[in-house]
């Protein structure tokens, strides 16, 4: 499985990405939003996996984590995974 997150836009304190999660079921795309409050999954269409859901919001949140060390939004993240039980 391969999880995609582009930053779209930096407003203040908070980033937004675009998600594309390339999974064997086939293809997930959605938005998030990372800052001070944490991670914010907006709907993701169609709806992963439990496990692909925890395994990108897990890699968000480290994201996120990093950026209150050094101040820097990567304007792009990617991860492969190994699906579940695979």
């Amino acid at each position: 499985a391969r999880f995609r997150f582009d930053r779209v836009a930096v407003e203040g304190s908070e980033a937004r990405y675009a998600l594309l999660l390339e999974l064997p079921e086939g293809n997930c795309s959605g938005t998030a939003r990372l800052g001070p409050a944490g991670v914010t999954l907006d709907p993701i269409s169609p709806p992963p996996p439990a496990w692909a859901l925890a395994q990108a919001t897990a890699q968000l949140r480290t994201v996120a984590k990093n950026h209150s060390r050094d101040g820097d939004w990567p304007r792009r993240v990617h991860r492969w995974r190994a699906p579940r039980g695979a």
